[in-house]
């Protein structure tokens, strides 16, 4: 199986679910999603730079990233609920505004599942209005084709 392009719909309006296939076992992505050391080479859209990534990977753990993308810093935070290593995460999602306050808060949910000789990537946020699962549909296309990239990039090494 060859990889492929971002697979994204809204079963409900403020629902977005993107699937994709990777060229890489569960364990692997599951390493790329929740590693600080891996996080901080590909999240956010083409083009973010300058990542900064925490996490204390346990249910009730905080995390965040911050990234300079869309010509300003970008900072989001969140707390696990879930985790079932390597195939299942769920997570609150919140960004901070310039001041360090957290905005709407919202939840996804990280599924993978081996598929082939791959792994068969599906995240599904709930987000509170249709519009921000639009924009955030389009956000998180853009985060999955950096990690797309970066698998790339990691098997050709």
């Amino acid at each position: 199986m060859t990889e492929q392009a971002n697979e994204v719909d809204f079963p409900a309006p403020e629902q977005m679910r993107l699937s994709r296939w990777f060229p890489a076992p569960p364990a692997l992505l599951w390493r790329f999603w929740t590693d600080p050391d891996q996080i901080v080479r590909w999240f956010g859209p083409a083009g973010a730079d300058q990542r900064k990534v925490e996490a204390d990977l346990r249910v009730g753990g905080a995390w965040g990233v911050d990234f300079q993308a869309y010509g300003g810093l970008r900072r989001v935070r969140g707390e696990y609920l879930e985790l079932d290593e390597p195939h299942r995460l769920v997570s609150t999602w919140a960004w901070l505004d310039d001041y360090g306050v957290k905005g709407v808060e919202s939840q996804y949910e990280l599924a993978l599942t081996g598929e082939g000789d791959g792994v068969r990537l599906i995240l599904t946020h709930t987000l509170p209005t249709a519009e921000l699962a639009s924009q955030h549909g389009q956000g998180w296309a853009g985060s999955m084709q950096s990690l797309a990239d970066y698998v790339a990039e990691q098997n050709a090494a």
